[in-house]
């Protein structure tokens, strides 16, 4: 259990019940089917949705615990079809079986390594279009550097999030030379940069439009 909760309950300012019932609450959606096409939308949210709920250490191997393992592996199991291929090992770690799945989708280590220097390539040339949402872009941004995650690189969140800045296009020069002189980029999180962007965008838009107003009255 989380230690806010812990602290909360200790202050009796909620009790285990109440805790279920907001996990509940925030964790709601359902998770898509595995199929052969989604993999990589696939396990970026099931790996969400199981650090949600506190059980993604089991599967990332940084935590023993047996209930929590057979939690995770039930939630992997009632996403996984019958039809989907792949043979589960019920006796095996919510962690191995996961490698089960990756190695199916991902192909062995050899083919993994290829697919992450093109992937690599492709991180080394994003840059943002003229015209293009940054919305997409920052979605584009993400699934790239979760894939080679998924393929062994080790990529750091340092890394991401300069080549992110770096790939913004003129419209954003204000903010990301204010963030690597004054924001602290070296630990920095790229969903942090990410909501910088987000945040920035939307005062962009709210000028443009009270610029054009202006236009119009005069």
């Amino acid at each position: 259990m989380p230690k806010r909760v812990e602290s909360l309950m200790q202050a009796g300012k909620c009790t285990a019940e109440d805790f279920v019932w907001k996990l509940e609450v925030v964790v709601p959606t359902p998770l898509m089917q595995l199929s052969v096409m989604n993999y990589w939308h696939w396990a970026m949210r099931v790996e969400v949705h199981l650090d949600a709920q506190n059980l993604w250490d089991v599967v990332a191997g940084t935590e023993t615990n047996r209930q929590k393992d057979r939690l995770a592996l039930s939630a992997m199991l009632a996403v996984i079809s019958e039809t989907s291929g792949i043979q589960l090992d019920i006796k095996k770690s919510a962690k191995e079986n996961w490698e089960i799945i990756r190695s199916f989708h991902v192909g062995i280590d050899h083919l993994a390594q290829s697919r992450a220097q093109g992937l690599r390539q492709e991180f080394e040339n994003l840059t943002m279009k003229k015209g293009e949402k940054l919305s997409d872009f920052t979605d584009k941004f993400t699934r790239v550097v979760f894939e080679l995650r998924q393929c062994g690189d080790k990529i750091e969140d340092k890394e991401a999030v300069q080549k992110l800045l770096q790939s913004m296009p003129p419209r954003y020069d204000t903010l990301t030379l204010t963030l690597e002189q004054f924001g602290d980029v070296e630990t920095m999180s790229l969903v942090e940069a990410i909501g910088c962007l987000r945040i920035h965008e939307m005062r962009l838009v709210e000028r443009d439009a009270r610029e054009e107003e202006q236009v119009l009255l005069a």
